[in-house]
């Protein structure tokens, strides 16, 4: 008996024991997260020129107020012999681009409006103004076609090749054993379509390395182009790197009926250049 109550006394001590321990130990007091105080990201300064490609495709209205009419969208840009954008393409009629006519309309007289993150370009004119001019003739930019040979194609390496700048690029009319037909004017300038998507080498000879492609034209303000934009680097535009080329230090090299541009730099030199941001150009 004495044994059982000491026994019953000692299990209830221990249960006692158990529960003012269990009481008495407190977990440790869960600390809030701590927040940090994130600085908002600086906001992109805007760029005084544009890219090209935000201008090619862009549609183009008669006026800034809700009853503007969509007068005709931007095929291309046209550049002077200096590398100035003098006018742009604009594909004007038609359905969907089919039946279009493209004709040209002062650079200098295009503008841009803006608002809640969307811009539009301003023509002050008509479509039945743009349509009355006469149709923008492109072959005058074009390469002339070989002498002998019109399906001729670009050699993979070139070489024994001529250079003008990457705004002039001046070759000799087609010939042909048939009646010749009238041998097209070279203009002294350029097409930005047909820089945008070149291929761009390092020389004109038969080593010559494929360095990039021309992705962009940067614009300054008054339309003066300033650089091209060369994806370098990747494959097949994966991994690419997007970097700013002087546009005047760019080469014209021509041969029966082909062109490229050549730029006396490597890909590694390029590689090396910070990368091309576009967000200052973007809306």
């Amino acid at each position: 008996m004495i044994r059982t109550l000491l026994t019953t006394t000692a299990l209830a001590a221990l249960l006692a024991t158990g529960a003012y321990a269990q009481t008495a130990t407190t977990p440790a007091p869960t600390q809030d997260p701590v927040v940090q105080d994130t600085a908002p990201a600086a906001p992109v300064a805007r760029a005084e020129g544009s890219l090209v490609t935000n201008i090619i495709g862009e549609s183009v209205y008669n006026g800034t107020g809700d009853d503007a009419e969509n007068i005709g969208n931007v095929d291309d840009v046209v550049f002077d012999e200096n590398g100035q954008a003098k006018s742009v393409v604009i594909g004007v009629g038609g359905f969907l681009g089919v039946g279009a006519k493209n004709v040209a309309f002062d650079y200098n007289k295009l503008q841009w409006a803006e608002r809640n993150g969307d811009r539009w370009l301003i023509a002050q004119t008509t479509k039945d103004e743009l349509t009355a001019q006469p149709d923008f003739d492109r072959s005058a930019f074009d390469p002339a076609p070989a002498a002998n040979d019109t399906t001729a194609t670009a050699p993979a390496a070139p070489s024994g090749s001529t250079e003008t700048t990457a705004q002039n690029a001046p070759a000799a009319p087609a010939e042909s054993t048939a009646a010749p037909a009238e041998p097209v004017k070279r203009a002294d300038g350029n097409l930005a379509t047909n820089i945008i998507g070149e291929t761009v080498y390092n020389g004109t000879g038969d080593d010559a390395q494929n360095i990039g492609d021309v992705n962009d034209i940067v614009l300054a303000k008054d339309g003066k182009a300033e650089s091209l934009i060369i994806g370098v680097g990747g494959f097949l535009e994966v991994g690419e790197k997007n970097v700013a080329y002087q546009f005047d230090k760019a080469k014209w090299a021509e041969r029966d009926g082909d062109r490229w541009l050549v730029a006396e730099t490597t890909k590694e030199d390029l590689e090396a250049l910070p990368e091309f941001n576009r967000e200052a150009y973007d809306p």
